[in-house]
């Protein structure tokens, strides 16, 4: 019983956990661009990051707590919001 629960919990998080780690990864190398120098492909590439990662978020959220939609997709977007601060004031 105890094994099913370890891979539940590994099946609903470690997608959340292994991206984060990239996404800070990435953002730890210095003077990282963006190929093809496109003016504000950064900001395009920033808004799927985090929208994949707000999908990955929303549905680890979604295996642990039962909760409206709204509920669920607030919690990803706060939690987002400040994991995007805390990646810009890490770079």
């Amino acid at each position: 019983m105890k094994n099913n629960r370890l891979t539940w919990i590994l099946e609903s998080w470690a997608p959340v956990i292994l991206y984060t780690a990239l996404i800070f990864t990435l953002s730890s190398i210095p003077d990282l661009s963006v190929p093809g120098g496109i003016e504000a492909s950064d900001k395009v590439i920033h808004l799927g990051e985090y929208f994949l990662w707000g999908l990955l978020l929303r549905r680890g959220l979604d295996r642990v707590i039962r909760a409206p939609d709204a509920i669920s997709t607030g919690i990803a977007i706060v939690t987002g919001a400040c994991l995007a601060v805390l990646d810009e004031s890490f770079q």
